[in-house]
């Protein structure tokens, strides 16, 4: 009995943590260290606002290290790594090579040939612990589950209006090709594109151009509300501008009055009108000296569609 409750008491004792705050000042900010010890083991933790990160200090000179994982602060702590700076540093002294310039200059050959000598000297003597292995199929599903919905960092978040234009000049400029189809899904694809033209061809609907059938589902109720006569794909063909090469997709003839619905498509990554649409509309309005109006696919909204047509 007496044997039992020591050890249960020494097993309470083992995991409550001694623990002992104290005040410390760097970059101009107060912070607050909370040391942690089980047993031998000691662990720096920072608390910043309502959020607690485990910390260490660089063995070199000593600067505050804030981790934001388990597993890179024991990586740290057991390779008991430098900081960036003192990283570098020795680097530099060690292999006797300055850092390059990256303001985009361009390096000479030679120059090049000494980084990658010195970048498979680096991987000869540390190499990449999964080099010749493959994550297994639990692991993946693991990695999936931890970082989808409400646990991925751009969860219920959008990209600025900056950032998205940095992103497509960068792609851009750098040739990056955008997504690609396999074979299976290209032959999916196309299959559905020809079993689509069948069914256009036995309804008696245009078959080109290509036309949006939820765009003419719109135009019939237009039709329907407003007592029109206006023609789109679905309804005898869009009208066909011969002198202009356009098809108008829709066009209510007694009112002179042209339809287009715009899909994301039309549209720059910064929300404008493509120059290509807007000369459009232009040599259209001139030709048939109509009244044009365009429908946005992604915000418009049928009841106050309508009451806007009513006025022109």
């Amino acid at each position: 009995m007496n044997n039992t409750n020591t050890t249960s008491s020494w097993e309470e004792k083992k995991q409550e943590p001694q623990s002992q705050s104290e005040k410390i000042t760097g970059n101009e900010q107060s912070y607050t260290i909370i040391v942690t010890r089980y047993l031998s083991v000691k662990t720096e933790w920072i608390v910043i606002g309502d959020q607690k990160k485990r910390v260490r200090h660089c063995p070199k000179c000593n600067k505050l290290l804030i981790y934001e994982s388990k597993r890179g602060y024991f990586t740290g702590k057991g390779k008991n790594s430098l900081c960036g700076t003192c990283s570098s540093k020795e680097r530099i002294e060690k292999y006797g090579m300055t850092l390059p310039y990256k303001g985009g200059c361009k390096l000479s050959e030679e120059h090049r040939n000494k980084m990658r000598d010195v970048m498979k000297k680096r991987h000869r003597e540390n190499p990449h612990p999964m080099i010749g292995k493959k994550h297994s199929k639990e692991t993946i599903d693991k990695y999936k589950k931890n970082r989808a919905g409400e646990k991925n960092a751009m969860y219920g978040k959008n990209h600025t209006l900056e950032t998205r234009k940095k992103i497509s000049e960068t792609r851009m400029r750098n040739k990056i090709p955008g997504p690609t189809f396999s074979e299976k899904t290209k032959t999916a694809l196309r299959l559905k594109r020809i079993k689509e033209i069948e069914e256009d061809k036995y309804n008696g609907h245009q078959m080109i151009p290509s036309y949006n059938k939820s765009a003419c589902k719109v135009f019939d109720n237009i039709n329907i509300v407003l007592g029109w006569d206006g023609k789109h794909a679905m309804n005898g063909g869009e009208h066909f501008i011969p002198e202009l090469g356009y098809w108008l997709d829709y066009y209510e003839p007694m009112r002179n009055i042209a339809i287009e619905w715009d899909e994301p498509s039309h549209y720059n990554i910064d929300g404008t009108l493509k120059e290509k649409d807007t000369t459009r509309q232009k040599q259209i309005e001139e030709h048939l000296k109509c009244k044009f109006f365009r429908v946005k696919e992604t915000t418009f909204d049928e009841p106050t569609l309508i009451n806007e047509l009513k006025t022109l």
